[in-house]
């Protein structure tokens, strides 16, 4: 099928999530995957209502800020590495999530003795429910944060990959059930030290979804967060907006 030029808008919020707006016109696909089915899954990966990166991410920041500079107390020495395991779960509206995380982090600092960067490697397992989407997984993560200036002005900056492998079922369109797997690499992603928000940076997703009658597909993508509580996914030149907080 060929797509003449149209823009779709996907949009994720305490409103609706993964409601997507297209002004095409398009063949039936009921036994197909399409990118919009891509940008739903890939969006419950990033979103902080259903514990995606953006909450992870926010689990970071609060590390750092509470163990490592801001309170100045150290909780892990240079050199040191400590294992840890939490709970969390969300709820607003119509979203509830829940996750276990189980982490590894590791500080490393310059001659000085000032940190310089705190590798954090670890697993998640859990799931969500929203009123568009449901599903859960298990996940891998291996970040490195740095940016440990005691400036609040200053942004902490998160390098590094997130796997989610697991199922979705859509409410939404064909209401599939998806079988899912969604690999993101990070690049320079600023997260504001106040508000734990992402404000900045860039990556990659690949994303290969399965459906009941065998139908396999692997979308490829590109992000740009926007520093307005958004992402900009881009799939075969197709721009969806992710809402993240």
């Amino acid at each position: 099928m060929k797509i003449v030029s149209f823009k779709s808008s996907f949009l994720l919020s305490a409103a609706a999530l993964l409601a997507v707006s297209l002004s095409s016109c398009k063949k039936d696909q009921s036994n197909d995957i399409t990118e919009e089915d891509a940008a739903d899954v890939i969006a419950t990966t990033m979103a902080r209502p259903v514990g995606g990166s953006a909450d992870d991410f926010g689990e970071a920041v609060r590390l750092a800020k509470i163990k490592i500079f801001i309170l100045g107390k150290r909780w892990l020495e240079c050199g040191e590495t400590k294992d840890s395991t939490f709970q969390r779960t969300f709820t607003n509206g119509a979203f509830t999530a829940s996750h276990t995380h189980n982490w590894t982090v590791t500080l490393n600092c310059d001659a000085d003795q000032k940190p310089t960067s705190l590798v954090w490697t670890g697993n998640i397992t859990g799931s969500f429910d929203g009123p568009k989407m449901s599903g859960n997984s298990t996940g891998t993560r291996n970040w490195t944060l740095t940016g440990f200036s005691p400036d609040p002005a200053q942004p902490l900056i998160l390098n590094g990959t997130v796997s989610r492998n697991g199922t979705r079922t859509s409410k939404i369109r064909n209401k599939y059930t998806f079988e899912s797997t969604v690999n993101h690499t990070y690049n320079n992603v600023n997260i504001n030290k106040t508000n734990e928000k992402i404000v900045g940076g860039t990556g990659t997703v690949s994303a290969t979804l399965k459906i009941s009658n065998g139908v396999t597909k692997t979308y490829n993508g590109t992000i740009v967060f926007n520093g307005d509580d958004t992402a900009t996914l881009t799939i075969n030149g197709r721009v969806f907006t992710i809402q993240l907080y």
